[in-house]
């Protein structure tokens, strides 16, 4: 317990090769070292940088089709899965760095960053050829930014970096906009934990600091959208978003309250019924449950975003993604206006099916279940071992750090879930890598023995 810091850091070089051996170990142990393709893929590989009027009207973001580009041209397209498990691993690893300077003991450096480097979307996406493993990696580098920029009191690097991560997740996966209220929040909530552990002022200054450093993060995106609005017409990122909503709100009302409400959309409605009723002619049939039911949505959405929804609209705005998407902007809402206590409704039941989703995909991980009980268990004999007179000066705080990993932990999750949930169902792809520092908070508690007090390493 009175180790020093000095001895309680782990080596740079030895802890980042442990980390690489359990990840690529799990990996080729698994098969998860070959490219796979998903219906995603494509329209990354084939992303038009060849012309710059087809990279605005992309339903996709220039992030992840450039990393593609650039290890195609410096490994080729089989290498993709091992960088983007290498820089999976870096991420880890930073994070585990980080949670030395916070004063969190070495084992639960240890857990911690093991557990977000094995994690749900670590293992379910190595080898997938889609933005979810490498924007998650630089999901967990902004974090590990922001908590270095909260304890060196925003010096120019970690808030560079903080800043810089944030971008290129946006830019590989815009569904990590939520970075950009994100750093704000969560920003000032370590800003006032850690005021608290060190009996200092209300840190005003710090937390101004961080609402201009998610400006500094908004600025570029803010820009990007208004060269579109100027050279295309259409202000936002891309021209996708209101299909993934529209395969929900079209399941909030009944055909006839689909013909009443869509008055500017009529042709759209239309289209969109003519699309379902082509889908059953087929032979396909929506899975069973009550309409209204959350999972019944969610087990429907992808089936009418993209064998109804997205074809009714192609089939009347052909070859013209911007007019498609504002199309169904403008229906989707006719439907909320309409109807708005069913669209709260969902996202209520939306945020719960998110909340236990999580929690059952972090139990039954093939990895997280067996060491989740042996930590228990150890963790019993630890304080059966201590006995139940616990150690005032221990007991009284001091967990600091791993209480640090709590913030970044819920604040993430909630603010990233909060986002998905407006447009889309909490899938487990979405709500995995907004949990991601879940597991590693429960990893780093359980873990025997923490240091006690709160000193940040400067």
């Amino acid at each position: 317990m009175n180790t020093s810091l000095e001895q309680e850091r782990p080596n740079a070089l030895v802890s980042w090769f442990a980390i690489a051996l359990v990840v690529l170990g799990f990996a080729f142990a698994t098969g998860r070292t070959a490219p796979l393709l998903v219906p995603d893929s494509q329209s990354y590989i084939e992303y038009p940088f060849d012309s710059f009027d087809g990279m605005l009207r992309s339903t996709r973001t220039p992030g992840y089709p450039a990393f593609l580009g650039l290890v195609r041209v410096v490994f080729g397209m089989a290498a993709v899965p091992l960088v983007q498990m290498f820089v999976h691993i870096t991420a880890s690893w930073v994070f585990m760095r980080e949670l030395h300077h916070w004063q969190v003991r070495r084992s639960s450096q240890w857990t911690a960053a093991l557990a977000i480097a094995v994690g749900c979307t670590a293992v379910d996406n190595e080898a997938i050829i889609s933005t979810d493993l490498l924007a998650a990696s630089l999901g967990v580098l902004a974090a590990a930014s922001l908590l270095a920029s909260v304890r060196r009191d925003f010096a120019s690097l970690p808030a560079i970096g903080t800043v810089l991560f944030s971008i290129v997740a946006i830019a590989v996966r815009p569904a990590y906009l939520s970075l950009v209220p994100w750093v704000t929040i969560a920003g000032a909530m370590l800003c006032l934990f850690q005021s608290r552990m060190t009996k200092g002022g209300f840190p005003l200054r710090s937390i101004l600091i961080c609402c201009a450093m998610s400006g500094l993060i908004a600025m570029p995106i803010v820009g990007w959208a208004a060269v579109r609005g100027v050279m295309v017409h259409d202000f936002g990122i891309l021209p996708f978003g209101h299909q993934g909503l529209a395969g929900i709100t079209t399941q909030l009302v009944t055909e006839e309250e689909l013909r009443v409400v869509a008055i500017e959309s009529a042709d759209l409605a239309e289209e969109i019924l003519a699309s379902k009723q082509r889908y059953f002619d087929d032979g396909f049939r929506f899975s069973d449950g009550a309409a209204s039911a959350t999972m019944t949505i969610e087990s429907r959405w992808e089936d009418c975003v993209w064998r109804i929804i997205v074809p009714a609209a192609d089939a009347l705005y052909p070859d013209d993604p911007i007019a498609s998407h504002q199309a169904i902007k403008m229906l989707n809402r006719e439907i909320i206006f309409a109807y708005p206590l069913r669209y709260v409704r969902w996202v209520v039941l939306a945020a719960r099916r998110a909340c236990w989703g999580t929690a059952a995909n972090i139990v039954m991980h093939p990895i997280f279940l067996p060491l989740l009980v042996l930590a228990v268990i150890l963790k019993l004999l630890q304080l059966l071992k201590q006995g139940t007179a616990p150690d005032t000066q221990v007991s009284t705080s001091l967990l600091a750090g791993v209480d640090a990993i709590f913030i970044v932990a819920v604040t993430y999750f909630v603010v990233q879930v909060g986002l998905v949930i407006l447009t889309s169902p909490p899938l487990g792809r979405f709500a995995d890598a907004a949990a991601i520092f879940i597991p590693a908070w429960i990893a780093a508690w359980l873990a025997p023995g923490f240091r006690p007090g709160f000193r940040l390493a400067k």
